[in-house]
C-alpha cells in the first residue's frame, strides 16, 4: 500500500470508505496470521481434503492406530509435524506413516518418533509446551492417501500439525472457542477457562471489537459532514 505525502483533512469531496476500507484491512490481518484451525480427533477415520492448509488435530491413542485419509485431486505439498504435550509422563515413540490406497502394501513415508530427537518449544499463542518430534515437508502426486499416527502400545495423547499455508475462515476462529478449552485441560490437565486468556481467543476479539469501534467513529463523522453542509447551506 501506498501512503499519500499530504496530510488527510475533513474534506466535503473525501469520501471516507476507502480510508475505513483501509483501516479494517489493517486490523483484519494480524488476525489471518492465527487462521488455524483446532481439531479433536477420535478413534474413527478423519478426512482431510484439502492437505495444504494449516490445521491442528489433537488425538489420545486406546488401542489402536488414527488413521487420517488424505484426498486431493491434483499435485500437492504435504507438511506433517508430530507434537507431543510436555506433561509429566509425555510419550515421544509416535510415529507417522504414509500410505497410497492404491498400493497399500508399502509405506511411501514413513516417520519414526524412536529414532528422533524431540524438541521442546513454547507455542505463545495457545501460551503452552510442546515436544516437536518428525516432521515431514515434500511433494505427492494427486491420489489418496492413508496417514496412520501409531506407538507401541497405541496409547497416549498426541497432536498432529498438517499443512503450511494460511486460510482465514471464521469456521476456523469459532471452532478454537469448543477445541482449545476442552484441548487445556484434556492434554495439559491445565482449566479450561485459561483458553480465553491466549491471544489466539482473545485477538480475534480484540480485532472485532476494534472494528465496530472505528465503523462507529467513521459513522459519526459522516453525520457530522452531512450536519455542517446542511447548516452551511
Amino acid at each position: 500500500l501506498t501512503v499519500p505525502n499530504q496530510p488527510l483533512c475533513y474534506n466535503a469531496r473525501m469520501s471516507i470508505r476507502p480510508i475505513l476500507g483501509l483501516v479494517v484491512c489493517g486490523l483484519l490481518f494480524p488476525a489471518a496470521l492465527f487462521a488455524q484451525e483446532l481439531r479433536i480427533t477420535g478413534d474413527g477415520t478423519t478426512h482431510i481434503t484439502n492437505p495444504e492448509a494449516y490445521r491442528a488435530f489433537y488425538g489420545k491413542l486406546h488401542g489402536e492406530p488414527h488413521v487420517y485419509a488424505v484426498e486431493s485431486d491434483e499435485p500437492f505439498r504435504l507438511s506433517v509435524i508430530l507434537l507431543a504435550p510436555f506433561v509429566e509422563g509425555a510419550k515421544t515413540d509416535f510415529s507417522a506413516t504414509v500410505f497410497d490406497t492404491q498400493s497399500p502394501a508399502e509405506p511411501v513415508i514413513e516417520l519414526v518418533g524412536t529414532t528422533t530427537e524431540w524438541r521442546w518449544f513454547f507455542d505463545a499463542s495457545g501460551r503452552d509446551e510442546y515436544l516437536a518430534g518428525p516432521e515431514l515437508r515434500g511433494g505427492l502426486p494427486a491420489g489418496t492417501y492413508e496417514l496412520k499416527i501409531s506407538n507401541p502400545g497405541n496409547d497416549g495423547a498426541y497432536a498432529l500439525v498438517i499443512g503450511e499455508a494460511s486460510r482465514f475462515s471464521f469456521w476456523g476462529i469459532f471452532s478454537r472457542y469448543s477445541a482449545l478449552p476442552v484441548i487445556k485441560a484434556e492434554f495439559f490437565g491445565k482449566p479450561g477457562y485459561q483458553a480465553f486468556l491466549t491471544p489466539l481467543l482473545i485477538w480475534p476479539v480484540i480485532a472485532l471489537l476494534t472494528v465496530i469501534a472505528v465503523a462507529i467513529f467513521a459513522l459519526y463523522i459522516v453525520r457530522r459532514r452531512r450536519s455542517t453542509r446542511a447548516t452551511s447551506e
